[in-house]
């Protein structure tokens, strides 16, 4: 009899496209620059997940000047941490003259924006024009230098305690007597 692996759906992470491509880091060169993006207000917010309606990306350099990311196409963004193991892949590259830079800044769209929270709450983003997202350690980007780069996002995992909670709750709310004697 052959044994056939099956994995749970609930575990794998949704694919989804993005400047060129939602990739696993198994699949990308070693050419390319490792680059985690950070924003301090949902970090606090203990953010797990984004969706973000992004109508434009914007690199910022050191000098706040705005250098827009050609060949980003607008589209719905579904971010994860770098904990899920996927990121976001420019293979044909970002695109931007040499220089540094410190963030980039995804601007969106009125609708379709969230966020959802370690704990697994949706909230909506609403009345904000873009989100900036810093550059640990910075991007500096030279005339010959491969530009493809992999944009990793730093959010905190979600707590899987809150499903053991649900089910002990349920447990010790069931109607189950424990004075039953067994003669």
């Amino acid at each position: 009899m052959k044994n056939i692996a099956i994995n749970p759906t609930i575990w794998q992470p949704t694919v989804f496209t993005s400047v060129s491509g939602y990739k696993n880091k198994t699949k990308t060169s070693n050419t390319s620059k490792d680059l985690v993006l950070k924003n301090n207000l949902f970090l606090g917010k203990e953010v797990s997940e984004m969706t973000l309606n992004t109508i434009k990306l914007i690199a910022l350099d050191t000098n706040n000047n705005e250098n827009l990311v050609s060949g980003f196409n607008p589209q719905v963004l579904n971010l994860k941490g770098q904990h899920a193991g996927l990121f976001i892949n420019a293979s044909t590259g970002l695109q931007l003259s040499a220089g540094s830079y410190k963030s980039f800044r995804f601007y969106l769209d009125a609708e379709n924006n969230s966020i959802k929270t370690s704990d697994r709450s949706l909230e909506r983003i609403s009345n904000l024009e873009y989100l900036d997202f810093q550059i640990e350690g910075g991007l500096l980007i030279n005339n010959q230098e491969s530009s493809e780069v992999v944009l990793k996002f730093d959010f905190v995992p979600f707590k899987f305690n809150k499903i053991f909670k649900v089910l002990s709750d349920l447990i010790s709310s069931s109607n189950i007597s424990s004075n039953t004697f067994y003669v």
